[in-house]
């Protein structure tokens, strides 16, 4: 799963998991994990590089599994190579919101997200616009693009069937 922050990839990664009886990893909490320190306080602490460079090690070894349903961080496969990396390794699914949707999201977060924590309505509007214009491009060579508002886990099983990614007596 890859999509901007806030599109509901670890939510939608979870029930997709929980339908299809295999293990979900969110490649932001297995970060947490291996570093012993939350996104937030490692961006703080670090930056927004080193955090990049040690969630494609993330990503290296999460990408070794098989048979798993993968949600990414928003900024995850939009580095050195890592969306082509997801796509050898994996089918890969684009969760897309149009940038109000992303905006409206982010506003009502229960959780801070590190690059937009702090934000004024008029700076993250203006975040989202152009951060999504740039991500864009990585995003879109997903394998498959479901539209993020209302998706369900039905919707996505469908889509998901139809694409000749699962069989028709697979999980409903």
């Amino acid at each position: 799963m890859v999509g901007f922050s806030g599109a509901g990839k670890s939510r939608m990664g979870k029930r997709l998991s929980a339908r299809l009886g295999c293990e979900f990893y969110d490649t932001d909490r297995l970060f947490e994990q291996k570093f012993h320190l939350s996104i937030p306080d490692f961006f703080k602490k670090y930056g927004e590089n080193a955090f990049r460079i040690c969630e494609n090690v993330v990503l290296e070894e999460v990408l070794k599994q098989e048979g798993v349903v993968i949600a990414t961080g928003g900024g995850t496969p939009c580095r050195a190579g890592a969306m082509e990396r997801i796509n050898q390794a994996a089918f890969s699914v684009y969760i897309q919101l149009s940038p109000v949707s992303l905006c409206n999201r982010l506003a009502c977060a229960r959780q801070p997200r590190p690059l937009t924590d702090g934000m004024t309505p008029e700076q993250l509007t203006d975040y989202v616009f152009n951060n999504l214009k740039v991500r864009e491009r990585y995003y879109s060579k997903a394998h498959l693009t479901v539209k993020g508002e209302n998706l369900t886990v039905d919707s996505l099983l469908d889509a998901l069937r139809e694409c000749g990614q699962l069989q028709e007596n697979q999980p409903r």
